[in-house]
């Protein structure tokens, strides 16, 4: 998976809601993550992966460079890539 905005070039932040999973960047160890857990990704990874353990659901955050206060939240559901 390819950050989810890459303009923005800002760490992410995946917490785990349901299940169990890993996630796993370039040149690094993977990281394991449980419900109520959560993994920051640096914003110099472009890319990363997030595999599934036990039926995951996840929710990714991340911050734009600059916040509109009238703006909406940006969201993106995101599908694991595999087990």
């Amino acid at each position: 998976m390819t950050t989810n905005f890459p303009e923005w070039k800002s760490a992410e932040i995946i917490v785990g809601l349901e299940g169990s999973g890993k996630v796993k960047a370039p040149g690094s160890p993977p990281v394991a993550f449980t419900c109520g857990e959560a993994v920051v990704v640096p914003a110099s990874f472009e890319e990363f992966e997030v595999y599934t353990q036990h039926g995951v659901e996840i929710l990714a955050v991340c911050l734009p460079l600059t916040v509109d206060p009238t703006a909406g939240p940006a969201t993106d559901r995101l599908e694991p890539l595999g087990t």
